[in-house]
């Protein structure tokens, strides 16, 4: 599909930001899609430009071997977000197959890397992020690039929306954009679809954040730890087949995380069965399950105190049901 795409398109500068386990209904897994991403770089010439995120072992040794087109890395350097990952100690080298070495996780597989066997490591960015701050609302960091530093606040929270700036940067450069252009484009940037929507009634507010694989549902937990205090969440899962029926994934996510907070969980869809489960076996308490989404939105935030936050996780088709009600209302 990207190969078809990318013939009558014919662009000239690819951003590669990273490659997660997302999508394995309709892609076939991540084996099948480097299958797909290789057959389109061995086309490629040197009028090329990828842009790569060094952190990403699985893009820059996977995808980047023996292409001929230019090649410019982004990444972030910010020894303070180091965090333990389940995803990390089983990512191999794609030289040797040796499982590999990572001196800092930073978010799922990213990271400082380095293969013990062969010697192949994490290649130097040419544009990273540094002194990364990220609070539960916002998030500010300087980004270093050859034109001279950018020091962004960005209205986004969650470290993927660091990466993301940091992608949107290093292709803006590439094109030639100043950087207090880039600066003030970024700056500008409001939540899409589920992306931390944020929705105020009567007082009390819902963020609405976007889940579809293990990497989102952690990094959104995340996010909701810097708020400081317990929380409170609405789980919204679908498993029906035009949702993609598999939601298998969430075994893999480190809901363990939430055993050790004092958190009132709420959970809803028709795939709740699935995630009431998977809690259980993390040893977290669902105070109310409802298959019915909007009401168990709306009587969630009902019972809340005023000026308290909801954090909503849904997957793709439950997320689309709620907006659609909200939207309905005026709210949103």
């Amino acid at each position: 599909m990207l190969y078809e795409a990318v013939s009558i398109c014919n662009p000239r500068l690819f951003v590669l930001n990273n490659l997660y386990l997302d999508g394995l209904d309709f892609e076939g897994g991540t084996d099948a899609l480097m299958r797909e991403w290789r057959r389109l770089f061995n086309t490629l010439t040197v009028e090329h430009h990828l842009l790569i995120n060094a952190d990403d072992p699985i893009l820059c040794g996977g995808f980047v071997r023996g292409v001929p087109p230019r090649v410019t890395y982004f990444g972030v350097e910010d020894e303070r977000l180091a965090i333990e990952s389940r995803a990390a100690r089983f990512t191999r080298c794609y030289r040797c197959g040796t499982v590999l070495s990572y001196r800092l996780v930073a978010l799922a597989h990213l990271g400082d890397y380095r293969c013990s066997t062969c010697g192949w490591e994490r290649p130097m960015p040419t544009i990273y992020a540094i002194n990364v701050e990220i609070n539960s609302n916002e998030s500010r960091f300087r980004i270093i690039t050859p034109q001279g530093p950018l020091d962004v606040h960005l209205g986004l929270t969650g470290l993927y929306n660091v990466y993301n700036a940091v992608a949107a940067a290093t292709a803006a450069v590439s094109l030639g954009v100043k950087t207090a252009t880039i600066r003030a484009g970024l700056e500008k940037a409001v939540p899409m679809f589920g992306r931390d929507e944020r929705v105020t009634i009567h007082n009390r507010q819902a963020r609405l954040m976007l889940i579809k694989n293990p990497t989102s549902l952690n990094e959104t937990l995340r996010t909701t730890f810097m708020d400081g205090h317990p929380s409170r969440y609405l789980f919204l899962v679908d498993d029906e087949i035009d949702a993609g029926g598999d939601v298998s994934w969430i075994w893999d996510a480190d809901l363990e995380v939430l055993a050790t907070r004092t958190s009132t969980i709420y959970v809803a869809g028709s795939g709740a069965d699935h995630l009431v489960l998977r809690l259980k076996h993390a040893g977290v308490e669902v105070t109310e399950v409802n298959i019915a989404i909007d009401d168990a939105f709306h009587q969630t935030m009902r019972h809340m105190p005023d000026n308290a936050r909801l954090w909503v996780m849904a997957t793709d088709t439950a997320m689309f049901e709620l907006r659609q009600s909200l939207k309905e209302l005026g709210v949103l």
